[in-house]
């Protein structure tokens, strides 16, 4: 068969399939006659809410758990006043220091005591001066020169260097000391005047002659008599910083001259007086033997008396450098000195110096409690330099 033939044929079977009517079809009828049941529709399942539900309440517990914990912890703002309140509290009951007092308002004869505290009275653009606490002074005199008198205890003064000769001075039973521009210490005992010069220079002589007496050059230190003389017990005790004095034979005298001290590290002339010719005894010149070599004490003290003496003496500076020294909440202040402090014969410190010098009130702490610590007797006794680094 041809193509032709087959298209034809082909295209014939499509129109006679056109022209004839689909036949109806019993779809039930058939389904009856099937061997298998109806097929039902199954309902939708119900939606399950129990997971949510508790998803809900683990949450809501969790809100309420926060809540309760954010209600017992202080808010930190509030905290922060509550510390701060808390700080300043005591801080007001009990105050750091007392308040200055204004010197230019005082009226000679003025009468100033120290409690448990310090008090510093300031002469504005002159000077400042800070009693120990317990101690005791009186304003003699107002203006170019201030001159003020210790009635008990221990004084430190910082005076503003000036072109004039004097204008600034201290009284201590018949000793005056004049400053010429320094700071000084001078504090009164029962068997004495103590003075201490840690910056600049002053005069130091009887009260009763002004313009004559002792230079000091800082640093330095003496001890002198209720009169106004030098004390016995403190001989060759010419500047802290200086080597220990050694015990001299009769009628030795001391080794310096003003070319001497033209060349030491002060570079000042000093004048030293001679040392007083040593009695003898019969006993003492029958054997060829002076009072001084029969002197039980030893020149030197032991290593464990020069121990105890120096701990003793930082553990002081120590002490009142964290009781005076004033820092604020979370401030660490540091100092770093050269304390020398001088015993005396019989023992006992004689004066505590720092070099750079410390705040006037850790001065007067020290000078305070210095009384409290015992040394070994020795001849002359003996001098310390050590470093000391304070913390506060």
């Amino acid at each position: 068969m041809t193509p032709e033939r087959i298209e034809r044929a082909l295209l014939e079977v499509t129109r006679e399939a056109r022209s004839e009517q689909l036949p109806h079809v019993d779809w039930a009828a058939i389904e009856d006659q099937l061997p298998m049941t109806r097929v039902h529709t199954v309902p939708p399942r119900a939606f399950n809410f129990r997971p949510w539900i508790l998803a809900a309440s683990f949450a809501v517990a969790g809100v309420a758990l926060g809540l309760g914990l954010a209600r017992r912890q202080p808010d930190p703002h509030a905290a922060a006043v509550a510390r701060s309140k808390a700080q300043t509290g005591p801080a007001a009951a009990k105050p750091q220091a007392n308040q200055d007092i204004n010197g230019d308002a005082l009226q000679p004869g003025a009468r100033v005591a120290a409690t448990d505290l310090p008090q510093t009275v300031v002469h504005a653009g002159h000077a400042r001066w800070t009693l120990a606490p317990h101690s005791e002074g009186t304003l003699l005199a107002n203006g170019d020169i201030v001159t003020i008198r210790l009635d008990r205890g221990s004084v430190t003064s910082r005076v503003t260097k000036s072109s004039r000769t004097e204008t600034f001075a201290v009284e201590a039973a018949d000793v005056r000391v004049a400053a010429h521009g320094t700071e000084f210490v001078v504090s009164l005992g029962a068997d004495g005047v103590s003075v201490s010069v840690t910056e600049g220079s002053v005069l130091v002589g009887p009260r009763e002659e002004p313009s004559a007496g002792q230079l000091l050059i800082s640093p330095a230190a003496k001890r002198y008599t209720l009169a106004g003389g030098p004390a016995e017990d403190d001989r060759g005790l010419e500047a802290l910083g200086a080597h220990p004095t050694r015990s001299r034979t009769a009628g030795e005298e001391p080794a310096a001259s003003a070319s001497a001290s033209a060349g030491s590290r002060l570079g000042l002339e000093t004048t030293l007086k001679k040392a007083p010719a040593k009695h003898v005894s019969a006993s003492a010149a029958a054997s060829g033997t002076s009072e001084e070599e029969e002197d039980p004490r030893p020149s030197d003290p032991s290593p464990d008396g020069l121990e105890r003496a120096t701990t003793s003496v930082m553990r002081l500076a120590q002490a009142c450098f964290k009781q005076r020294t004033i820092a604020g909440e979370g401030v660490r202040v540091t100092a770093q000195t050269s304390v020398t402090f001088r015993t005396l014969p019989q023992g006992g410190v004689n004066r505590v110096v720092f070099e750079p010098p410390l705040s006037p009130a850790v001065q007067a702490c020290v000078n305070a409690g210095q009384s409290a610590i015992q040394t070994e007797a020795t001849r002359n006794g003996f001098q310390v330099s050590r470093t000391i680094e304070l913390e506060r």
